[in-house]
């Protein structure tokens, strides 16, 4: 475990070095410092990552507060074309009354391409549809006949009326491999708080439970946060922040 843990702060002082922590004019002495602060002085279990000012700033670390936000919501489905120049999909009656002949549609591969082409929803059909489904018609230009009868396109739409919803940066937020989560402003830590999160748009990330409007996350230099949560731990399990209650309510 020990050989573990000073692997693990080697390579957190190298990403530190990277973000300007370490300069030229730091001697060996000053470096071995910088090893043993992550486990003695960066982190404390149970309360989150505290850092000095210095470091905070040499980090680039920024705060942002979590605030309602138009959002649009964005639709996507399968379809299939049949025909060159047309694609067809099956919405779901919910799905079909928010959409209106005529309005715009992305289309790209569904082989995750980056590739993306505009074209129009040209019919809603409920009639040809089976279990009570809604068959759309999508039309776009091909004239080099890149998708051809037969292929599987992705078609996604934005709703016509905006929401307002709970939004943080969208670089406030890391996939760990359970759920997404933030580091949150809890006094002078920094507290990694799980989130369930929905939409995007522009650069921000609905949370739909872990966060209250008002609450103050990281929104840069989260990586570096996470980093040293783990070093800290010597690659252990990082400590569970508790999340927020059902049916409580913010003081």
């Amino acid at each position: 475990m020990k050989a573990r843990s000073l692997s693990c702060l080697t390579g957190l002082v190298g990403f530190l070095a990277g973000c300007g922590i370490n300069d030229s004019g730091h001697d060996a002495q000053a470096a071995h410092e910088e090893e043993t602060l992550p486990s003695a002085e960066l982190f404390e279990k149970g309360r989150g990552v505290r850092l000095p000012e210095e470091m905070a700033r040499s980090l680039g670390v920024e705060i942002a507060e979590a605030a309602e936000r138009p959002f649009r919501e964005r639709l996507e489905v399968s379809a299939r074309v049949y025909q060159a120049g047309r694609a067809i999909a099956t919405l779901s009656p919910d799905a079909a009354a928010r959409l209106s002949v005529g309005e715009a549609v992305t289309l790209r591969a569904s082989d995750a391409s980056p590739d993306v082409i505009t074209g129009q929803l040209a019919r809603l059909d409920s009639q040809t549809a089976t279990l009570g489904q809604v068959e759309a018609l999508f039309e776009f230009a091909d004239a080099s006949g890149r998708y051809p009868v037969g292929s599987s396109m992705i078609s996604a739409f934005l709703g016509r009326e905006q929401q307002a919803a709970l939004a943080v940066p969208s670089s406030a937020v890391l996939q760990g491999t359970e759920s997404a989560f933030v580091y949150a402003v809890s006094g002078s830590h920094f507290v990694r708080t799980p989130v369930k999160v929905g939409m995007t748009n522009d650069g921000w990330v609905q949370v739909i439970d872990g966060l209250y409007a008002g609450d103050s996350v990281v929104a840069k230099a989260c990586e570096a946060m996470w980093m040293i949560e783990l070093c800290a731990l010597k690659g252990g399990t990082p400590c569970c922040p508790v999340g927020k209650k059902p049916g409580s309510s913010k003081d």
